[in-house]
């Protein structure tokens, strides 16, 4: 009985592990450490999500059972998203994932929830905030790719404005690109000279230059003509000199131009862009891969295989390279034909090295990475070393003292690198122990109504002192 309500606080407060969310677009994805996290979108008649979860990557799993953890219960967002652009800085060295515009409805009536365009994600407290910015703020708009340059600045260029964003708001598209100083806290705008016809769906790369490349999208000609942006085009902004500039990149094979595709980065400056649609449906090549080492920029087109089968095309969905690993999460399925509002709920996993669909991912660590996961993996050995000694009074174990071990596992879970730099881990004999005195004397002055003696009975009788210990070893290893 009590391991069962020790069971449902820990995964009810804490994580739940899922099979899946089911299908969705218009989703975010961003990669925070070894986790990558996965913001609202849209399911199949029903309106924006306010769900947060993400994916384990610190271990190797296949496709068939990717390992899930929902956050929602805890760390849901302030409104159900859609169509927004999301980035991830490091502010204090701490994660700080920064919400721009988009949808931000009621995720049961669909409502307006409007606030404020800008809203931050700490990937480290969980917590969601509106952050103080100065400057002239800019119109609400939706479709749009934002990315951070190595000084704390969010570059987002045009999106589209219309009411599906809110009641009352007309359709346009916008010229410009914002720039949001995190740094100061301000907006400010970059200049307007040469700069390329506004539009949405279109996706934005920063290489370590400083100059974004955009590609793709659907854009609104100076005559007012909506059209798709040939794919060959592409139109650069350099972050140091707010320069607009443009280049024809070189193409041995036909590509079809797109929009709402992925775009990822790859270590060599290459740029994967996979998937995306035209007013006719599916994109082909599915894959097309951007040299950016070329002067102009050159199109490659890789020989694709699968161990997989068939992949099915989509657009609307996230893609981020991981390792060797670009994973393809979700998305509108844009078979040639297909109705507008056919969602995937798969996962699709590409190896970059030789252009491969594979069903597994394989864990990779930095050096870093490793060191890090080491030194958390000995601070949780300790606590279990000294939980499992005896240390811990379970005669006088009272229904508080699940709390306190919950709150205990917690702090070693979320934070292990904070304890070792604390040296708190030098102390846990005397939190433990302070614990248990604390215990027994609200054991005898608090607890000693009837309910929480039965309670407590009720747990020594069920679960001796190993039971207890194995319990533990689950939750903290």
């Amino acid at each position: 009985m009590i391991f069962f309500f020790l069971s449902i606080i820990w995964r009810g407060i804490f994580i739940i592990e899922v099979e899946s969310f089911g299908e969705r677009v218009g989703h975010s994805s961003i990669f925070v450490g070894t986790k990558l996290y996965f913001f609202g979108g849209i399911q199949m008649n029903s309106f924006c999500s306010d769900e947060v979860f993400y994916l384990d990557v610190s271990k190797t799993f296949n496709i068939a059972s990717p390992p899930w953890v929902d956050l929602t219960a805890t760390a849901k967002m302030p409104f159900g998203s859609s169509m927004t652009t999301m980035s991830l800085i490091y502010i204090n060295n701490e994660p700080i994932i920064y919400l721009f515009g988009g949808l931000m409805k009621d995720p049961i009536t669909n409502k307006d929830l409007f606030i404020s365009n800008v809203h931050t994600f700490n990937a480290n407290t969980l917590e969601w905030k509106i952050p103080n910015i100065n400057g002239k703020a800019p119109e609400r708009r939706r479709n749009m790719q934002g990315v951070f340059d190595d000084t704390g600045k969010f570059y987002i260029f045009s999106g589209a404005s219309d009411d599906y964003l809110g009641a009352g708001l007309p359709f346009k598209y916008f010229r410009e690109i914002l720039i949001l100083d995190t740094t100061n806290s301000i907006w400010s705008y970059g200049s307007t000279l040469n700069i390329p016809n506004k539009r949405e769906g279109y996706s934005a790369t920063i290489l370590k230059n400083g100059i974004i490349v955009y590609i793709g999208g659907q854009e609104e000609t100076e005559e007012n003509i909506s059209q798709t942006v040939d794919i060959n085009r592409i139109d650069l902004y350099d972050t140091k000199l707010d320069i607009w500039t443009v280049m024809i990149a070189k193409s041995t094979s036909f590509m079809d131009s797109r929009f709402f595709q992925s775009a990822v980065l790859t270590p060599d400056e290459n740029i994967i862009i996979y998937g995306g649609r035209n007013l006719a449906g599916k994109a082909e090549p599915s894959i097309a891969v951007l040299n950016t080492r070329e002067n102009p920029f050159e199109w490659i087109v890789p020989t694709i295989s699968s161990n997989v089968g068939r992949v099915i095309p989509t657009s609307g969905h996230t893609a981020n390279l991981i390792g060797n690993y670009m994973i393809v999460v979700f998305g509108n399925i844009t078979e040639l034909y297909s109705p507008d509002k056919v969602y995937n709920s798969r996962m699709y996993i590409m190896d970059i090295r030789n252009f491969t669909w594979v069903d597994t991912f394989e864990a990779i660590q930095t050096t870093q990475e490793a060191q890090s996961t080491k030194s958390s993996k000995n601070t949780r050995i300790k606590i279990i070393i000294e939980v499992t000694g005896g240390v811990i009074d379970f005669k006088n174990f009272s229904v508080k003292s699940i709390f306190m071990i919950m709150l205990l596992v917690f702090m070693v879970l979320e934070n292990p690198e904070n304890i070792i730099d604390n040296s708190l881990h030098g102390d846990l004999s005397e939190v433990i122990r302070n614990f248990n005195e604390m215990n027994t004397k609200e054991s005898e002055n608090n607890f000693n109504t009837k309910e929480t003696e039965s309670l407590n009975n009720q747990f020594e009788n069920n679960f001796n002192t190993k039971e207890i210990e194995s319990f533990l070893r689950i939750i903290l290893i």
